[in-house]
């Protein structure tokens, strides 16, 4: 295979991935939250959302291996099926790595911006206090 038709078909699979993503969000997720079904780990203190993706992703690694080297019972999903659904996870787990990171940053953001907000009012109180 060429590179440009090693390139042609990654671009492809990759477009195909994003399209089952999308209907599989439309099953699991909610246009608020993409990562909901995967927080409610969390919410039900079962484990933290990424290794709840990281465990979907080993399932798929498993079947993966199954399928490879034995007769697979399931037909309905095929090899390529179970690749493209691997994919996806290591996509939703760097996107949720991603978005868990922003979140903190901003939280911390917010945390610094409150206590500067406190330290400038207290800064204020004094200086009006001894009659600045």
């Amino acid at each position: 295979m060429k590179t440009s038709e090693f390139n042609q078909f990654h671009k492809d699979t990759a477009e195909e991935c994003l399209e089952i993503c999308k209907a599989k969000q439309a099953d699991y997720a909610c246009p608020e939250n993409t990562f909901k079904n995967f927080e409610v780990c969390e919410a039900l203190s079962v484990c933290d959302a990424e290794v709840g993706i990281f465990v979907r992703f080993t399932d798929k690694v498993s079947r993966l291996g199954n399928v490879l080297f034995k007769t697979a019972r399931v037909k309905e999903e095929t090899v390529e099926d179970t690749i493209k659904d691997a994919i996806n996870y290591l996509i939703i787990l760097l996107a949720y790595l991603q978005y868990k990171k922003a979140r903190r940053l901003k939280q911390g953001r917010k945390f610094v911006d409150d206590t500067q907000r406190k330290i400038d009012q207290e800064k204020r109180c004094h200086a009006l206090a001894s009659g600045q």
